[in-house]
């Protein structure tokens, strides 16, 4: 999904999903949409089409830049675009801000 849409968001997920969050990293996201498995609140990141989970306390906006295949993984290199903290405060860049 990230090298189609060339699009990410990194969370910092909040205590109230912590058990959750576990079960996200041991489970697959290949064939098992997690934030249903795990019950997990979803919500649109201002000007992107990706969700997050509504327990964030903060989300990094991201262009992938580029990718490598190490192994049988892929590693992501990207700008940051902008992030946001909890309660929708901005925290690092957007144009307006350089």
């Amino acid at each position: 999904m990230v090298r189609l849409n060339k699009k990410v968001v990194l969370t910092i997920p909040g205590a109230a999903i912590s058990d959750a969050v576990l079960g996200c990293g041991m489970t697959t996201g290949r064939d098992t949409d997690k934030a249903a498995k795990f019950g997990i609140e979803l919500t649109l990141v201002e000007g992107s089409s990706i969700q997050i989970p509504i327990h964030s306390r903060v989300a990094i906006v991201c262009n992938l830049k580029e990718y490598l295949e190490v192994g049988d993984h892929y590693l992501y290199i990207c700008d940051v675009q902008r992030g946001i903290a909890s309660y929708g405060k901005r925290i690092h860049g957007t144009d307006e801000d350089r």
